[in-house]
């Protein structure tokens, strides 16, 4: 791990340990609604969970004013805008208490949660990287190459945890796994492969590729607006992959890289669309981040063995488009679209064109470029 994205998990874990102290443990407010969803149940503002000074009221109850008409008093509201709601204790950022929506969460939601939880199922497939060819014909001509290798839709689990201080910061952590990716291909002769340093040709050759997708992070999170909120965090990120070639004789060559990534992301989350008299959201989020790439490489066939190491920056940017709908109070389910780019890493068909086991040669090439797309299904729960 770099210094920078030490740096970065200091100040998070930081900012975590100052957020948890400030928070006073409060239950949160609960606006009159008429029904669960997003929407502010007729004009009713909703009231956010906001530290208060110790032995004071964290709500200031209705002020009463006498207007001193002959008989008998009588209340009315005091004087000011019409509809203007009476303010009550300053929250962190001059405004009262009352006023607005919860700045983390859709317009018009009902109360301000301390968490917030996704639980979901994602499946992908993934495609790219450099046409390298496989297998010839007896004709010289290319039967099969890397980017012949149609991969599946694979799947795996995805969670996402928010805690959200009363200072209106939030911390997330994220992660999903995809171990499932797996493409393969037979081709029948007389066919030949000649790459590596090895030769191999028989009435068959099959070659199996296989590709696996890890990540985790930790951000900070701060609302920009009613329907928007930022976020700037680290990243780590794992793309392992294998590719084995076997022809009637048995294995002839295995092919495995490693990329360990770690690096800052930043990113948006927003709420698109969230009518108040719907139970229906529609959220979007994009991220980015730039990473370094620390990458091994080994390459093993009948002749020998050979490896190499490097290191490059690489990148990942993603981006998705969700409909949440509104279970009851705390629970909605959801289900979306996400896609993802990741660039500049070391895949493993890559690196038959710089290894040899014949002569020794190695180096890592870090040039590969992939693409994911696929849908996500599962589960929001806050409290």
């Amino acid at each position: 791990m770099n210094s920078y994205t030490r740096g970065a998990l200091a100040a998070i874990a930081a900012t975590l340990i100052v957020c948890v102290g400030s928070a006073q443990g409060q239950m949160m407010g609960y606006a009159p609604q008429p029904s669960y969803g997003y929407g502010n149940g007729g004009g009713q503002q909703p009231l956010y969970r906001e530290a208060s000074p110790q032995g004071a009221s964290q709500y200031a109850p209705t002020q009463m004013v006498e207007n001193g008409q002959p008989g008998g008093p009588t209340y009315q509201m005091p004087t000011g805008t019409p509809g203007e709601q009476v303010a009550g204790p300053a929250d962190g950022d001059g405004n009262a208490v009352g006023q607005g929506e919860c700045p983390s969460l859709p317009p018009g939601t009902c109360y301000c949660p301390r968490w917030t939880g996704d639980a979901d199922a994602l499946w992908m497939t993934r495609w790219g990287g450099h046409s390298e060819p496989l297998i010839v014909g007896s004709n010289g001509g290319d039967l099969l190459n890397t980017t012949g290798l149609p991969f599946n839709i694979a799947g795996g689990p995805r969670a996402d945890l928010i805690y959200h201080c009363d200072n209106k910061w939030e911390i997330e952590f994220s992660g999903f796994l995809i171990d499932g990716f797996h493409a393969m291909d037979t081709e029948y002769g007389p066919v030949s492969f000649n790459g590596a340093g090895i030769s191999a040709t028989g009435s068959s050759i099959q070659f199996d590729y296989a590709s696996r997708l890890y990540s985790s992070e930790v951000n900070l999170r701060r609302p920009a607006g009613d329907n928007v909120t930022l976020f700037l965090g680290a990243r780590w990120v794992e793309l392992e992959e294998s590719l084995t070639g076997i022809d009637p004789s048995g294995t002839f060559i295995t092919t495995n890289t490693n990329n360990h990534m770690y690096g800052l992301q930043a990113g948006a989350d927003a709420t698109l669309w969230a009518p108040a008299c719907c139970r229906l959201r529609i959220d979007a989020l994009a991220k980015a981040g730039i990473y370094v790439d620390h990458a091994y490489e080994n390459t093993t066939g009948t002749a020998g063995n050979v490896g190499a190491v490097g290191d490059h920056s690489a990148f990942l940017g993603e981006a998705s488009l969700m409909a949440c709908y509104q279970l009851s109070k705390h629970v909605a389910s959801r289900i979306g679209c996400q896609a993802a780019w990741l660039q500049s890493v070391a895949l493993a068909p890559n690196q038959l064109m710089t290894n040899n086991v014949a002569t020794g040669a190695a180096a890592a090439d870090m040039s590969g470029g992939l693409f994911y797309i696929g849908a996500f299904g599962g589960l929001e729960v806050d409290y």
